[in-house]
């Protein structure tokens, strides 16, 4: 394998079965040449197709929706910064045709401090974590708010409360895990309407401990997979 460091701002996805394609502010590159078995990869360039009044910020989620398109989330103008005031005032989730690269629809103007970590779940409703405002959003698949948990602009601890939350993974049912998160050394689980039920962890390095769980997922078997940074 041969990497390259990739500049900030920049998007690297599966365009196709075998494609990596790595867009930002300096254009597009080629990041790596795997041969994986009989896979071959391989930089595909001018992917995305941004208009000009789209230009990406710092990247900090992607997923892809059921009928293919890469729906990413960017903070626009604003880095990472866990007590940044006022809300991002560009449209920073960005829905991407997977072949050309042509930009669906953007959305998501005056709505987040620091956007977080994406999750498209099974019906391609779109979830965000914010690490300013210490909330999870919930959005239809266009940018309709569903559903919001915590408090804006206050961290806690509780039931009703989040410390800049990082992940969110959601069951067949509609129920879903929040990794939680910067702040905080837990993993809470929530109704399909955000009522709280569950969680476990407590800040260590010991079984039931986290430092900062930062990505969750369900696996195929129904258990959590959890990341500590």
């Amino acid at each position: 394998m041969n990497l390259r460091t990739v500049a900030p701002s920049t998007l690297c996805v599966v365009v196709t079965l075998g494609s990596w394609a790595c867009g930002g502010e300096g254009g597009s590159e080629q990041v790596a040449n795997t041969a994986l078995g009989e896979r071959q990869y391989q930089g595909v360039t001018d992917w995305p197709h941004l208009p000009p009044e789209i230009e990406f910020g710092d990247m900090s989620g992607v997923d892809v929706e059921r009928h293919g398109h890469v729906i990413v989330v960017h903070r626009g103008d604003r880095g990472f910064s866990s007590d940044a005031e006022g809300r991002i005032s560009q449209p920073v989730v960005v829905t991407l045709e997977p072949g050309s690269g042509e930009v669906v629809q953007a959305w998501g103007e005056d709505t987040f401090g620091v956007p977080h970590g994406l999750t498209v779940d099974h019906e391609d409703n779109v979830w965000i974590t914010d690490v300013a405002l210490h909330q999870v959003f919930k959005f239809t698949h266009d940018g309709e708010l569903l559903l919001t948990v915590g408090e804006a602009g206050v961290p806690g601890w509780d039931e009703g409360h989040f410390d800049q939350p990082t992940q969110v993974a959601v069951l067949p049912d509609g129920s879903f895990y929040v990794g939680d998160g910067y702040g905080n050394s837990r993993v809470a689980k929530f109704a399909a309407d955000g009522r709280y039920e569950i969680e476990w962890g407590e800040p260590g390095t010991g079984p039931w401990q986290f430092d900062n769980p930062h990505g969750v997922v369900i696996g195929l078997d129904g258990n959590v997979i959890v990341s500590d940074r």
